[in-house]
């Protein structure tokens, strides 16, 4: 062991997010998804208030169980998380992910994964849902990679035209 650094592990957890706490932690939130946002969308002020909006709508739609929000903790530090919410599609019940972020500086420590298999774990043992599923921009290799690792498969390609 090198004397000159003093290692330390800090413990991350996963825990399921209420409105309550959602109250605590929503600037921290916000933080998070402006900056996955930044990463493929340019106009950094429409998206502040974009995802405030779409945010502040958890407020109502958490404890009406319209949507699943779970988040990845360093001591009380909000460091990740994961957004879904339920969805029919073709007669199947899924949970769509909606948004799944983590800090840049905790990247690549299995963080993701460790969201994916939560919101998971909950879908099929409190929800008795069939699947998961969830929209990526093609450019975004390492998302790619990652759920394709944790075994998401291309369902169907969404396309855009702009008018």
């Amino acid at each position: 062991m090198n004397r000159n650094f003093l290692e330390v592990e800090m413990t991350i957890y996963i825990k399921q997010i209420d409105e309550i706490m959602l109250e605590s932690i929503f600037e921290e939130l916000i933080e998070l998804k402006n900056y996955s946002s930044s990463l493929h969308f340019n106009n950094a002020n429409e998206i502040n208030n974009y995802n405030r909006v779409k945010t502040k709508e958890l407020f109502q739609y958490i404890p009406q169980y319209k949507a699943f929000l779970f988040g990845a903790f360093e001591e009380e530090k909000l460091i990740g998380f994961i957004w879904g919410y339920p969805r029919t599609f073709f007669n199947e019940e899924r949970i769509f992910i909606n948004s799944l972020v983590v800090s840049k500086s905790y990247q690549n420590r299995g963080i993701g994964k460790k969201l994916i298999e939560k919101i998971k774990l909950f879908a099929k043992d409190t929800l008795n849902y069939q699947a998961l599923d969830l929209t990526v921009i093609p450019t975004n290799d390492k998302a790619i990679k990652l759920y394709e690792n944790l075994g998401f498969k291309s369902e169907r390609i969404q396309m855009r035209l702009e008018l």
